[in-house]
């Protein structure tokens, strides 16, 4: 299975976070609300779309010099749901474009900070560019 399709699959077979108290993870609960699955999104509203994507972004990115590897779980269960939204939007302004390379950007960080093999790295962005693109 290549890259893209297993991000789909975790991101909706795993189930989110709860702490003691029965709460959801909020993170992970703002990665599920941020792309507004099911909505198409028109040019003009792509701007504040992807003004939440990246406040999102940001709480993510927060948790890379402390937990890296939750920080890659966290962007790629997002990556999916950016995936799987581009089909739902109209970026015509190429802001969502731009988003999307500044996550697989941050990606790539916390994979660096977490110490993981770059080849598997490697292999794994060309999965999903070749899903994507094929």
């Amino acid at each position: 299975m290549n890259g893209l399709a297993v991000l789909r699959r975790r991101s909706r077979t795993r189930p989110m976070r709860r702490d003691l108290g029965g709460r959801l993870d909020p993170i992970e609960h703002a990665i599920e609300l941020a792309p507004a699955p099911g909505t198409f999104i028109q040019d003009g509203a792509c701007f504040s779309f992807v003004s939440r994507l990246e406040q999102v972004s940001a709480k993510i990115r927060d948790l890379i010099a402390s937990n890296p590897a939750r920080a890659i779980a966290l962007y790629e269960a997002f990556l999916a749901g950016c995936a799987a939204k581009a089909d739902e939007l109209d970026d015509s302004s190429g802001g969502f474009g731009q988003f999307a390379h500044h996550l697989i950007c941050s990606w790539i960080e916390a994979r660096q900070a977490s110490g993981a093999d770059p080849n598997q790295m490697v292999d794994t962005l060309l999965a999903w560019m070749l899903q994507r693109f094929s």
